[in-house]
């Protein structure tokens, strides 16, 4: 009766050893699995803030191309401003010349026939003369 005892302790021992050894082996593929999913993970975040940390970058670099493209536009505004400025001077300019050489044109024109008028005035009192 005792080697009965002893054989089915035994037994219970073995089969106990054999269902914690599955609950071993069960717990290191669970642990693997889990480590290997964290190496995953934090691959994936490196990746993630390599790409953020790009990213900001860029937004960087995109923030001083703005700034330098706004600062270039506000000096062409400028430009373009003092360039009107310029051109409706010229055009005054150019406005008051033209009627000065109006002006000009209509003097010579009364000239002109004032200096027929006494050419032609000029030639009866010679031709009177003459007869």
């Amino acid at each position: 009766m005792e080697e009965k005892m002893r054989i089915r302790l035994l037994i219970a021992a073995v089969i106990t050893n054999i269902i914690l050894l599955l609950i071993l082996f069960s717990s290191c593929n669970k642990a693997a699995q889990y480590q290997k999913a964290r190496v995953k993970e934090m691959d994936m975040r490196l990746d993630r803030e390599k790409q953020l940390a790009d990213m900001e970058r860029q937004k960087v670099s995109c923030q001083t191309q703005l700034q330098q493209l706004i600062t270039e536009n506000s000096q062409l505004k400028e430009q373009l401003e003092t360039t009107k400025k310029l051109l409706m001077q010229e055009q005054l300019v150019s406005a008051s010349l033209k009627e000065e050489l109006l002006k000009i044109n209509k003097a010579k024109l009364a000239l002109e026939e004032e200096v027929k008028s006494m050419m032609a005035g000029s030639v009866k009192t010679t031709e009177k003369g003459k007869k």
